[in-house]
């Protein structure tokens, strides 16, 4: 998803993987794993896979995994379709936190508990087979960009 701006905008489109304004922000910082292939962007999931000194190293996390949190989009290095590099700092949205993430194939519903497609980070309702990561706090069809309250669930068995 390519993001757009005009100079006459009156107020800022909602982007991939940046917090809802309004809501309360809680944050970690870390690290991409510095031997990492994955290609992480703004809203990305990522699970914890080791640490450096004080601070996590994180990677992309699949639909399944224990999820950590979610890439806060960053205009330094993800302003439209760039990835954030291997061993660069990120902050990391969790719990408490509501985000902005792109609807995929099934449509969501405010309240829905949803889940994330991690081949393309984007929401779906849950199914009950993966690991929940949030309440749907709109509605919205595939492609559409709703706020999520991020509220990670332990993975199901």
């Amino acid at each position: 998803m390519t993001v757009t701006y005009s100079l006459n905008q009156a107020t800022p489109l909602a982007i991939k993987g940046q917090p809802s304004s309004g809501y309360t922000l809680n944050t970690n910082e870390g690290a991409i794993n510095p031997s990492s292939t994955s290609t992480i962007v703004g809203g990305t999931a990522v699970k914890i896979v080791g640490s450096a000194g004080n601070q996590p190293l994180f990677d992309k996390a699949a639909a399944t995994d224990e999820i950590f949190g979610f890439v806060k989009f960053d205009p330094t290095y993800n302003g439209g379709a760039y990835a954030v590099m291997a061993g660069k700092q990120v902050t990391v949205l969790v719990n408490g936190s509501v985000m902005v993430m792109e609807v995929g194939a099934s449509a969501v519903t405010a309240s829905d508990k949803v889940e994330i497609v991690a081949s393309g980070d984007l929401v779906i309702p849950s199914a009950g087979t993966n690991t929940i990561v949030g309440t749907a706090l709109a509605s919205g069809a595939t492609g559409v960009l709703i706020p999520v309250s991020i509220d990670i669930s332990v993975p199901a068995a």
